[in-house]
């Protein structure tokens, strides 16, 4: 009885010390954006401050802890197995929109490709897993402010990379067509227009310096030149949506709104 309590009192101590960082890396979030990059690409460009080393520090020790929570879950029998699933619902699905794109930096910068088949942690794929299962509807009103808000796919960032890949890829092959690579940017332009109609993406990408305006602005100057791209498709929902300005004003509450 009394390690049972011991062991539940250091389980509330260390969820605590991981609430703690979570703080600390919402702060670091917040001062990114004010310097117009975003904490992604703020992490991936390697500032080497105090600051950003003692985010490495804490994104590894909030990792541990999170591992060694699905690791504890995925070992109990099934009566006890929806109870714990509950308990680290809802700060589980924070920590993997708030922590697995600092990891898919670190893959990319890594020459990784391909993260979500091929380099994805086991904990992140049973936490979205979990949080799934709940069919938990998110709220997603028109009116409201999505300044602090995380983006719904944690993912999101690794397809981006994908798509600066192809754009790159594309531009070894200047003046000559291929459909496959063609296909896969239309398809990523799909994945992020569908994802701003549903209002399920960080108004942070974007953001001047973020890598999905600069795969934006390779992106576009393809399409004017029709390299690939049918007439049909040149004028997209999404290039309308970026070409005039729209994105500027994705997600903010206006005054007068409530």
């Amino acid at each position: 009885m009394e390690e049972r309590k011991k062991l539940r009192f250091d389980q509330l101590k260390k969820l605590n010390d991981m609430k703690i960082s979570m703080m600390y890396i919402e702060w670091y979030k917040k001062t990114s954006k004010e310097e117009k990059i975003g904490y992604y690409d703020r992490f991936k460009n390697r500032v080497a401050s105090p600051f950003d080393i003692d985010v490495e520090k804490r994104k590894r020790e909030l990792n541990e802890y999170w591992r060694s929570m699905v690791e504890e879950v995925e070992k109990k029998p099934q009566s006890e197995k929806s109870r714990l699933k509950t308990r680290c619902l809802f700060a589980g699905n924070n920590f993997r929109r708030m922590i697995e794109p600092l990891d898919i930096a670190e893959y990319y910068l890594g020459g990784g490709r391909e993260y979500r088949t091929s380099g994805r942690s086991r904990h992140y794929v049973m936490l979205e897993k979990w949080f799934k299962e709940e069919k938990i509807e998110p709220v997603r009103c028109e009116k409201r402010d999505l300044t602090h808000f995380l983006t719904f796919d944690s993912c999101f960032w690794a397809e981006v990379e994908d798509a600066v890949i192809v754009v790159n890829a594309l531009k070894t092959k200047a003046g000559m067509r291929d459909e496959e690579l063609t296909r896969k940017l239309v398809r990523f332009e799909e994945y992020v227009w569908g994802m701003i109609g549903k209002r399920e993406v960080s108004p942070e990408i974007f953001l001047e310096k973020s890598s999905f305006m600069k795969w934006w602005r390779e992106y576009k100057e393809m399409r004017e030149r029709r390299d690939g791209f049918s007439n049909s498709s040149a004028s997209s929902g999404f290039t309308k949506f970026m070409n005039t300005g729209r994105y500027e004003t994705y997600g903010r509450q206006f005054a007068g709104e409530e």
